[in-house]
């Protein structure tokens, strides 16, 4: 039998789909180097923040300590990945790596940006060079997350995509959770 708990909290949905809708609102809607294109680009990383924040106090999964991706669990992940099996709730190791890319990536977007508007940076063709080709890197890094999410979710018969908007993910009743038996 299969139940559905609660993984992702409210924070940890609304900063993904946040930071998710600005970046393509600023992508493909906002004018390079406006001031609606700036501004978008700091509350993207207000937003970032405030979930590295959640990240140390939030709810179980929402912390980084659920889902380190040890090189132990990258590998165990890898050779289960066939099976069909859940291992664990929380992020998978390889959907942890993809995360801290996604935000390593996008926050050199944002001081890249940022550099444009300075100065000491104004009119260098390489900071603008830099600033398209990780805009074109989260493109990539985008379809690769969103394909890996319907395979997994296609692996675990648990759709995922449906459960970062509604929170929930299918649990069998005798499995362990990080607060133990559900």
């Amino acid at each position: 039998m299969q139940n559905k708990i609660l993984v992702w909290d409210k924070l940890v949905r609304a900063s993904h789909w946040l930071v998710a809708g600005l970046f393509f609102i600023n992508a493909f809607l906002t004018e390079e180097g406006d001031e609606i294109h700036r501004y978008l680009g700091y509350a993207i990383l207000a937003i970032m923040f405030v979930r590295w924040i959640w990240g140390f106090i939030g709810t179980p999964y929402a912390r980084f300590s659920s889902f380190v991706p040890t090189p132990h669990r990258v590998v165990s992940h890898i050779k289960h990945i066939h099976d069909g099996e859940k291992h664990g709730l929380g992020h998978n190791p390889l959907a942890a790596m993809m995360m801290l890319a996604l935000w390593g990536v996008m926050s050199a977007l944002i001081i890249s940006g940022w550099m444009m508007t300075l100065d000491q940076f104004w009119g260098e063709e390489w900071v603008e060079e830099l600033h398209e080709w990780l805009v074109n890197m989260i493109y990539v890094m985008v379809f690769v997350h969103v394909a890996a999410a319907i395979l997994e979710s296609f692996l675990q018969k648990d759709n995922l995509i449906a459960a970062m908007i509604h929170g929930k993910k299918k649990v069998k009743n005798n499995e362990q959770s990080i607060h133990g038996k559900i």
